[in-house]
């Protein structure tokens, strides 16, 4: 497991899970199939930085990828190639998903979950040697093994493990 991530987590939410692994995996058809929105997905976000840290870009389309408000001049060409990039990176990974009821359970066990894979936390496997992530630019990112920054360094909070067996039994 390399990222933890949920959706909809307020009651006014209509967000679905589709729709943000939709986000995080890019076009796949329209005007630009392949490509896809760094800017809308911070997961996006932090494997374009570390596919650039890992091949040693140029640090100006670094600078201009982390710029929340759009490309640098000169460098829209790249990012759109550095997006296919990510696309194709995100794309591959297998996705696992668990429905949960409601939105303050969801981000109980997404919060539980990184907590008990990060290894800056409860987490005891080590990444695979060439898992991306050891390029990326947040330490907590390489040290944790997960594409999370956030949780990384909390605890998993006792009796979570019954609480994800009972949601996995739900749905069987």
């Amino acid at each position: 497991m390399v990222r933890v991530g949920t959706h909809a987590l307020s009651a006014a939410s209509s967000a679905t899970l589709w729709d943000r692994l939709r986000q995080h995996r890019g076009h796949t058809g329209g005007r630009d199939p392949g490509s896809g929105n760094h800017r809308a997905s911070v997961f996006r976000r932090h494997v374009g930085a570390a596919l650039i840290h890992r091949d040693g870009q140029p640090p100006g389309l670094l600078a201009s990828w982390l710029d929340r408000h759009g490309p640098h001049p000169g460098w829209a060409h790249q990012e759109t190639a550095l997006e296919m990039a990510v696309s194709r990176h995100i794309g591959a990974m297998p996705v696992l998903w668990l429905t949960v009821p409601d939105p303050a359970t969801r981000a109980a066990v997404e919060k539980n979950s990184i907590a008990l894979t990060s290894r800056l936390a409860d987490g005891q496997d080590q990444p695979s040697p060439g898992w991306l992530g050891h390029h990326a630019i947040p330490g907590q990112i390489r040290q944790s093994g997960l594409w999370n920054v956030e949780h990384v360094t909390q605890s998993c909070r006792p009796g979570f493990l019954a609480t994800l067996h009972q949601l996995i039994q739900l749905h069987q």
